[in-house]
């Protein structure tokens, strides 16, 4: 690596994670390839994470370098690195979460040896989930070895294929016309869908490289009316995302797998009346019990109960299986 072009350019969004920091930064000055950067963006955060970042951005020969932004959200935080990053390839990485101390010697292993030894543009790597009991649980991708980008972008539109951004790693230049979505819930989503509907070379490594920290205190993991409507507005943004691709038929139909994870997740937090719960995102009438029943019959039985029945009763039921599952997590 040289001090303009280090081969992985790491971007971290910091906003008040100062009892995982250390743990996340640590997994980075672990690694054992030394060609990286690694940004990091404090997003306003009103605990000690500020410090924690300059502390390490400032010792001698660093790797880290600080940005410092006004409260904007993960979005803007992360173009906002993206945007000063100078690597080959990017690698998103969350502030609770950590890599393997030979992530980056893999990955640039694995990304050497794609097609034929020509490379890719996409990475694809499997994770671990680790959950706050102590479990460390391996998440695979479905993704078959003959797999092209118009198959995977049909397996995340159609959610068959989870699609967070810190499991696949890019090469900077293709991101140049690929832009994170702000106020929405799933931006990550947005971002990978336009990565691989822009018709990239993609690749699978199947190694678990990163850990996923299942954290009950993170925006993702807390109830707020403000989060469903993010994730309202994230359905609209998908929508214009494969219009402007001309790829509208890589949509489910009316009971896609995002609409009705929507729905499903405001009942489950169970912060909406009945009337804004079918106003706000109204699913079509009459209910398709067999289509719906694709996504499962448990989601299938309660928004059928919460669009056509006893309301109360199928959010009463959601929240008690929400609550089960997290006890079990």
């Amino acid at each position: 690596m040289t001090d303009n072009h280090p081969f992985f350019s790491i971007v971290i969004p910091v906003y008040n994670g100062e009892p995982f920091l250390r743990r996340c930064f640590d997994s980075i000055v672990a690694q054992d390839f030394t060609g990286y950067e690694c940004i990091l963006v404090d997003d306003g955060s009103t605990d000690n994470s500020a410090a924690i970042c300059a502390e390490y951005a400032d010792r001698p020969d660093s790797p880290f370098r600080l940005i410092r932004q006004e409260n904007g959200g993960v979005a803007r935080a992360l173009q906002n690195g993206i945007d000063t990053a100078r690597g080959v390839f990017l690698l998103l990485v969350d502030d609770d979460d950590w890599i393997e101390p030979t992530a980056l010697a893999e990955l640039h292993r694995a990304i050497g040896e794609a097609n034929g030894g020509k490379g890719c543009d996409v990475l694809f790597f499997e994770y671990f989930e680790e959950t706050p009991r102590g479990r460390s649980i391996r998440r695979t991708l479905d993704i078959p070895p003959d797999s092209t980008a118009d198959t995977v972008a049909a397996a995340i539109v159609q959610g068959r294929l989870s699609s967070f951004y810190w499991f696949v790693t890019v090469r900077l230049s293709f991101c140049a016309a690929v832009t994170f979505t702000p106020d929405v819930y799933g931006e990550d989503t947005l971002f990978v869908a336009e990565l691989v509907v822009n018709h990239p070379v993609i690749a699978y490594l199947p190694r678990s490289l990163y850990h996923y920290f299942f954290n009950r205190t993170s925006y993702t993991h807390t109830a707020s009316r403000k989060k469903h409507l993010e994730r309202i507005a994230f359905l609209s943004s998908l929508d214009a995302l494969l219009a402007r691709y001309h790829r509208g038929e890589l949509r489910d139909g009316p009971y896609d797998f995002f609409t009705v994870e929507a729905k499903f997740e405001m009942l489950s937090d169970g912060l909406f009346t009945k009337t804004e719960y079918r106003t706000l995102l109204p699913l079509p009438t009459p209910i398709d019990k067999k289509e719906l029943l694709q996504y499962g019959f448990k989601k299938q039985l309660l928004l059928t109960l919460a669009e056509t029945g006893p309301y109360g009763f199928a959010r009463f039921l959601a929240r008690f299986i929400r609550i089960l599952r997290n006890i079990l997590k």
